[in-house]
């Protein structure tokens, strides 16, 4: 199975899920990660993991609010 996560500030959460796919408690594998946060330290563990990241920021593809 494949997984996107989807992150903003530190990727903490992000950085247990690959460490539970990498060990095998996770039965998939990380295959993106986004951030509306182009400095945030998800998209930089992304990049150690290999895992393709992007971010998507508000001001280029719109609010961030909900209708």
């Amino acid at each position: 199975m494949n997984i996107a996560v989807f992150a903003s500030h530190g990727g903490s959460d992000l950085q247990a899920i690959v460490d539970g796919c990498k060990t095998g408690r996770i039965n998939a594998k990380v295959a993106v990660v986004i951030s509306n946060n182009g400095d945030s330290t998800a998209l930089q563990r992304a990049e150690n993991e290999n895992i393709p990241c992007y971010h998507l920021s508000a001001k280029k593809s719109g609010s961030e609010e909900i209708s």
